[in-house]
């Protein structure tokens, strides 16, 4: 593969990264808190319950995602994109995890998502 395919291929994958990070982190935890009746608050109020909900272990590792979603987004900031691309490629798994654990939060406590 020629290096312009593996920086196209490392360029989806962030922008991947960052739009389902922004998706978890800004819309889905707070349709969740919507869902279960949770007051409206900021986002580390989101985060907190996220935490209490079992589906990230603490905020840390939400402000963690987040953060390399804000690098990716404003990739004009960056001045390692190889040390960039090495942090997605590191917390991929992690994000994906989250999504997971999502998924069967929704499936064991509200039935959604149960039937197949």
């Amino acid at each position: 593969m020629r290096p312009e395919e593996q920086w196209d291929q490392l360029e989806a994958l962030s922008g991947r990264f960052a739009r389902l990070a922004d998706l978890v982190i800004h819309k889905l935890f707070r349709a969740l808190d919507r869902h279960e009746f949770e007051g409206t608050g900021s986002l580390l109020d989101a985060a907190n319950r996220a935490v209490k909900r079992g589906l990230v272990g603490t905020v840390d590792e939400l402000r963690e995602l987040k953060d390399i979603r804000n690098e990716i987004v404003h990739e004009y900031a960056v001045e390692d994109l190889p040390a960039l691309y090495a942090e997605i490629y590191r917390t991929t798994p992690e994000l994906i995890g989250l999504v997971e654990r999502i998924r069967r939060y929704l499936r064991e406590t509200h039935g959604i998502g149960s039937e197949g």
